[in-house]
């Protein structure tokens, strides 16, 4: 299997066990380059303020034992301090350095082979990571085996990508995300958990609200609207000069000053602008099936 199988053009769920040695020795290379250079220019901003729909899905985990799979520098955790036991796990050192720095106990694994023994942990969280891992079903497995029964794993994932736009990252780091989620790949992956909650995060907003309605409708009737409009600015720009009627153009103002007001509360209420956009993200509150059938252990 040659990396562009594994790679934006073709995703796929499927991993060839064939060529794993050479392939994790090319992965592992590429995540060691991506967390030194996101350490040192951020590849993406305002971390914390994504984690907090997911910590409030997860609620309290006061008195827990909580593993964070591809934890990176530990962000997440630092938020659950009420947890009894917060464990950072990463493939890349760089980030686990930073995590340890921050008093976090921190174990250097992949996700495809967790090194705790069975049922270790009440609570599991794997944000960001299921679509860079080379086997999810096998960090499906392995997350299954180290929570306890009565366990919850917390999972956020980036809903319906475009990967094509990974390509240009293609010259820099050979693997980026490997796979796109959608209802399909979700039923196929979490077959041994049971979904108890899931709900979109960060609404995209790729256009304002004026401009999704006017996409929405028969090309005719949006450039019929668009024209009008055009035409009514006419008249208003002529009345307000000869009679100083300034009222439409506050209510555009308005308008407008709503439209970046909310954007800015990002994300408290993403959830109202979810009834109208689809998400970036999608967040999962799962819990495994019955594990019968399931026998391996792990000293």
């Amino acid at each position: 299997m040659t990396p562009n199988t594994l790679g934006t053009r073709e995703p796929s769920v499927a991993y060839d066990p064939e060529t794993s040695s050479v392939l994790k020795d090319r992965y592992r290379h590429c995540y060691d380059r991506i967390a030194g250079d996101d350490l040192i220019h951020p590849m993406e901003h305002g971390k914390d303020a994504r984690n907090l729909p997911l910590l409030r899905l997860i609620g309290d985990v006061k008195g827990k034992r909580v593993l964070d799979v591809g934890s990176a520098q530990g962000l997440l955790l630092g938020q659950m301090q009420s947890a009894s036991t917060r464990v950072c796990m990463d493939l890349a050192a760089a980030y686990l350095r930073v995590a340890r720095a921050s008093t976090h106990p921190a174990v250097q694994a992949e996700g495809e082979n967790i090194p705790f023994q069975r049922g270790t942990f009440d609570v599991v969280v794997c944000t960001g990571v299921l679509e860079h891992v080379l086997d999810p079903a096998a960090v499906m497995r392995e997350v299954k085996r180290v929570l306890s029964p009565n366990g919850r794993f917390y999972v956020l994932v980036p809903w319906k990508e475009d990967l094509s736009k990974y390509a240009s990252m293609e010259i820099s780091y050979e693997f980026t995300h490997l796979r796109s989620f959608d209802d399909d790949l979700v039923k196929q992956l979490f077959e041994d958990f049971e979904i108890v909650r899931r709900r979109g995060v960060e609404p995209n907003v790729e256009h304002p609200p004026h401009q999704k309605i006017l996409n929405a409708l028969p090309l005719h009737v949006s450039q019929w609207l668009s024209r009008i409009y055009r035409q009514a600015w006419v008249v208003l720009d002529y009345a307000e000069g000869r009679w100083h009627w300034k009222l439409p153009r506050r209510i555009k103002h308005g308008y407008w000053r709503w439209y970046w007001k909310q954007l800015a509360q990002f994300p408290e209420r993403d959830w109202l602008w979810l009834w109208f956009y689809s998400p970036f993200h999608m967040m999962f509150e799962l819990r495994p099936r019955s594990a019968a059938g399931h026998s391996d252990e792990r000293a």
